[in-house]
């Protein structure tokens, strides 16, 4: 049996939004972002202030899948 851990100021960054998120919400941070802007439709939010983090953090709210993407 094997253990596995992701460490990193990204793993860091996703688990203080996952606690911002309110249920049933996805919140993605500016680089994943614009990793999926071409597919997912979401909603630019108010910076939030997040621990480990001297400026407040863009962040985006999923709302689902564009409909026109293959």
């Amino acid at each position: 049996r094997l253990d596995y851990t992701a460490i990193g100021d990204t793993v860091n960054l996703a688990a203080r939004l996952e606690g911002e998120a309110l249920p049933a919400t996805n919140l993605v941070n500016r680089a994943c972002y614009e990793t999926i802007r071409d597919i997912a439709l979401v909603e630019e939010l108010e910076p939030v202030m997040v621990k480990g983090k001297a400026k407040p953090v863009v962040a985006y709210k999923v709302l689902g899948l564009r409909e026109d993407v293959e």
